[in-house]
């Protein structure tokens, strides 16, 4: 017997129908449309914000790994606007994890060695988090950070990653007690569909995805402060809007404390 819908008909025929109207259903609320282009204005923000940390380098490995960064994002904006919540969270997974690994790869870079080129050439394999915590955790300006306010900060962002985990292993559950992460639990087994309550969870988890990624670069790479195009990019108090959850927040005040040094 297979995966039906109440009237009979195979559950994945109607797959693209249901879609559809579960899109529409999530546009038809003004407040619901706000949250989409929010979330998508902040992942535009953080290619040209991670973009910044090559300033005056050559944006080699950003422009090999960084557009499937920004494609996980906006693959997970669309999930999250058609209802398929569980998937949304998945590709904040990737998103996530690739932002870590070519921040790896640029301070790899930077130290002269060619662990990109290796990788880019199909020679190695990705490397694990067991390879890039301890790599991004050794740069001086992210010791100096994680010092400044007693942080572990790429721990941290690894404890989010496997947090992330949760929806990509189906696990029903977060932990004992805790939130759902699998389609049945978001949902009601009515995958896709518009709930309220996931949406609106998921849509913030969008969020903080983008900021961890955000918030670790400008760790390692405090001058893009100081870019050339910052100013023109995000006047005012616009990197405390891409960084808008306290662990961001801290990061961006103990960068903008640093004495300038733009362009290094």
């Amino acid at each position: 017997m297979g995966y039906t819908t109440n009237n009979g008909q195979d559950f994945a025929l109607t797959m693209r129908g249901r879609a559809y109207a579960t899109l529409e259903s999530t546009l038809a609320d003004p407040a619901r449309i706000a949250r989409i282009i929010d979330l998508e204005t902040r992942n535009s923000a953080l290619v040209e914000w991670i973009y910044g940390s090559a300033d005056n380098k050559d944006d080699e490995i950003l422009n090999w790994t960084f557009p499937d960064v920004s494609d996980d994002l906006n693959a997970a904006i669309w999930n999250l606007a058609s209802g398929f919540y569980k998937a949304a969270a998945a590709n904040l997974r990737n998103a996530l994890e690739l932002g870590v690994v070519a921040l790896y790869f640029q301070v790899r870079e930077d130290s002269g060695k060619a662990d990109f080129e290796k990788w880019d050439r199909g020679e190695s394999e990705t490397p694990s988090w067991g390879t890039t915590k301890g790599c991004i955790s050794a740069q001086s300006s992210v010791r100096s950070f994680n010092a400044a306010i007693s942080a572990a900060l790429v721990e941290e962002a690894h404890e989010f990653f496997k947090f992330l985990c949760n929806f990509t292993h189906g696990r029903p559950f977060d932990g004992l007690g805790g939130e759902p992460t699998n389609s049945f639990n978001l949902a009601g087994g009515g995958v896709p569909a518009l709930v309220l309550q996931a949406f609106t969870r998921i849509a913030d988890l969008v969020e903080e995805t983008t900021v961890w990624i955000a918030m670790l670069w400008l760790a390692a790479y405090p001058n893009i402060l100081r870019g050339r195009n910052f100013n023109q990019r995000f006047p005012t108090d616009g990197a405390s809007w891409l960084l808008n959850k306290p662990r961001g927040l801290d990061v961006l005040r103990w960068a903008s404390s640093l004495t300038p040094n733009p362009h290094s």
